[in-house]
């Protein structure tokens, strides 16, 4: 079936019919295969678990995409367009709530409401104010009001609970709509070209510096610098954990994983209480490291982690060790500077031994009206906030290309069935000469 444009030859109304049949049977095949694996569809707990089925994940996706284009073929042009041009009104709602504390006044004891007095009270807004913010929060699913005036939560406002979750949130809502809002006059600047420089993005231009995002953040504002270490943590439950992907268990006993930017340290203190024979070194600046040390490692992984300061500009101090962790690293800078850090890991591999784990998002390649709406959303953050991106398989590929001709991707690990939103992990070798 064909999307509506002006070469397609389909009516209107043939394309509505075919929609409606192809939501039909794919929500047949959702829910059979929910059966088939005892699970449900669930709108009531905020963190359900990941359905692990390629059937149903398939279906999913072809659901949601046929519900977009059914939205769009009722709205007609002028509305649907409408729609999209407004929605930055969403964000702003929702940072407005999150700001305000409105989801930590509702009560989230099942069955009793919050009322409109009570929110204005505790916040001191006016109630027109509440009302309107509210009335978008609702429509967008966020909050149920169940009498005029009065709210209770869902499990989508009980996320926001969740100190990672709510730190995330706030973050897109508040500096990403912030960013955005200088994304095209940052472009019109610079021709629209690309550049080769990490960090030369709309952030500079939204906060008026010099600094990228994460020098900005951790040395001149750095409250906001905590929301967005806590928020990167809570990005963590969208995704299947690295260590749920990727078999860490079946390296040599006493392997060395260097976790470069490995942040706090929490993704090396999550392997090695997973497994117990491996060793660690955390890699990061100092002052990050030491904020992970003062939280306290656990005393059955801490002779295990070794914490070293380290810029991965620059040379690779561990030389051959079994494992390179590359955890959402590479997706913060463009191609140049990738294939520069990634040449300074190669040049301490071991071939014989050493790889390489790069725990970011791989891309599916789909034409643009079938593509996926969580990557397109991550991919132009990541040039708006950093001038990074995110990449197909094919991208992957002509990054290694550019870092050293021996290097090779061996294997792309998903969780089987788990779709292609719950992450990969690419695995790269060096080939033997």
């Amino acid at each position: 079936m064909s999307w509506q444009t002006k070469a397609t030859p389909d009516s209107p109304e043939t394309t509505l019919k075919a929609l409606t049949t192809t939501i039909t049977n794919d929500t047949t095949t959702y829910l059979t295969r929910l059966q088939d694996l005892n699970q449900e569809i669930n709108f009531r707990d905020p963190f359900p678990p990941i359905i692990q089925d390629a059937t149903a994940q398939e279906a999913k996706l072809s659901i949601l995409r046929s519900c977009e284009k059914l939205m769009a073929l009722i709205q007609g042009p002028v509305q649907w367009l409408m729609f999209q041009n407004m929605a930055f009104i969403d964000p702003a709602c929702i940072g407005t709530a999150i700001a305000l504390g409105i989801h930590e006044i509702v009560n989230d004891r099942p069955g009793e409401t919050t009322g409109i007095d009570e929110i204005v009270e505790v916040t001191g807004a006016n109630k027109e104010v509440i009302r309107r913010i509210m009335r978008v929060c609702t429509q967008r699913l966020l909050f149920e009001e169940v009498e005029p005036d009065k709210w209770v939560h869902n499990a989508v406002s009980l996320q926001i609970l969740a100190p990672p979750v709510q730190a995330l949130i706030s973050h897109c809502c508040e500096d990403g709509l912030r960013i955005a809002g200088h994304f095209g006059s940052f472009l019109r600047d610079r021709k629209y070209q690309e550049s080769d420089e990490s960090g030369d993005s709309a952030f500079k231009e939204a906060f008026n510096t010099e600094k990228s995002l994460f020098d900005y953040f951790y040395t001149t504002d750095t409250t906001r610098g905590q929301r967005f270490a806590l928020g990167m943590a809570g990005s963590e439950m969208i995704k299947t954990l690295t260590e749920d992907i990727y078999p860490f268990h079946k390296l040599p006993p006493g392997s060395k994983v260097v976790d470069v930017g490995g942040s706090r340290g929490h993704v090396s203190v999550r392997i090695a209480e997973k497994v117990p024979d491996l060793n660690f070194v955390v890699q990061d600046d100092e002052g990050i490291l030491e904020a992970g040390q003062a939280e306290g490692i656990p005393e059955n992984v801490k002779v295990r982690i070794e914490f070293m300061p380290h810029d991965f500009f620059n040379e690779q101090p561990v030389q051959g060790a079994e494992v390179y962790l590359l955890r959402f690293i590479l997706h913060d800078h463009p191609d140049a500077v990738c294939a520069k850090i990634l040449k300074h890991i190669v040049n301490a591999m071991d071939a014989s031994k050493s790889r390489i784990l790069i725990d970011d998002a791989v891309v599916p390649g789909l034409l643009g009206q079938d593509s996926v709406r969580f990557f397109n959303f991550l991919d132009v953050y990541m040039m708006m906030a950093f001038n990074g991106k995110e990449r197909t398989e094919r991208q992957w590929n002509e990054l290694f290309k550019m870092v050293d001709e021996r290097l090779v991707l061996e294997k792309i690990w998903r969780v089987e069935g788990s779709g292609p939103e719950a992450g990969a992990v690419l695995e790269l070798r060096l080939r033997e000469e």
